[in-house]
């Protein structure tokens, strides 16, 4: 392949990624997985460097505003809560999710059955591992209910 090809090339891949992120700018990025052949579809065009933590953010928000719910739970999405900390007695674990914050709760005492405290944090405070995991069950979930294509 020619040098001139090549460079042609790359720059009709950089239109064509420059097009898909303003499209899910306007119209949000379930809408624009769903006519772009989904998800996974989506990854491979853009790349998983495309998919920062505040994008992450701005996704776990959109599927979570599809519900009637102002919370999930991750009981409702068939999953555990997640366990922030496990230290010195004390369990703290995130179990709802809202757009723009998470709620965790601090058990103690015997067995954890003493609750201790309740606390909203925003998705920016959280570790990237949990907001990972976060990220990821809320896609599992997202898709399970039919609000983003595989």
């Amino acid at each position: 392949m020619k040098l001139q090809e090549q460079i042609r090339r790359i720059l009709k891949e950089e239109s064509l990624i420059q097009k898909i992120e303003s499209q899910i700018e306007k119209i949000g990025f379930l809408k624009a997985s769903m006519m772009l052949g989904g998800f996974e579809h989506i990854v491979n065009l853009l790349g998983e460097d495309f998919f920062t933590d505040n994008y992450k953010i701005k996704i776990i928000r959109e599927i979570i505003l599809t519900t009637d719910e102002e919370q999930l739970s991750f009981q409702e999405m068939g999953e555990n809560p997640l366990v922030l900390s496990d230290e010195d007695g004390e369990l703290t674990q995130i179990e709802f999710i809202s757009p723009n914050f998470v709620t965790a709760y601090s058990y103690g005492g015997y067995k954890y059955s003493q609750d201790l405290d309740d606390m909203d944090l925003n998705y920016e405070e959280l570790p990237r591992d949990v907001l990972n995991d976060i990220y990821i069950t809320v896609l599992h979930y997202g898709m399970d209910s039919g609000v983003l294509k595989e």
